[in-house]
């Protein structure tokens, strides 16, 4: 994610359906959650998050008016079937 600081935000709420880690390499990044909107996070360079399977949630750059692009990782450990790790 990166861009210019009208950049919109989207309006559709995004999940997964297996746990999703996000990584913060640069910049800082705001996570809103649907069903709660009071539990908001601010993640800078460096913080990570497990965000639950079927967490509905959006993410953006912050502050909306920074031109400093946001770098950050997605990731979803590979699960075996039963639910185990794979590896």
């Amino acid at each position: 994610m990166g861009g210019q600081a009208d950049e919109a935000i989207d309006p559709e709420w995004y999940s997964q359906e297996q746990l999703d880690v996000l990584y913060v390499v640069r910049g800082m990044l705001r996570i809103e959650f649907a069903d709660d909107i009071s539990a908001t996070r601010t993640l800078k360079e460096g913080d990570l998050l497990a965000i639950p399977p079927g967490t509905r949630c959006r993410a953006y750059r912050w502050p909306r008016e920074s031109r400093e692009r946001v770098i950050f990782l997605a990731i979803t450990p590979d699960q075996a079937p039963g639910g185990r790790s794979a590896g």
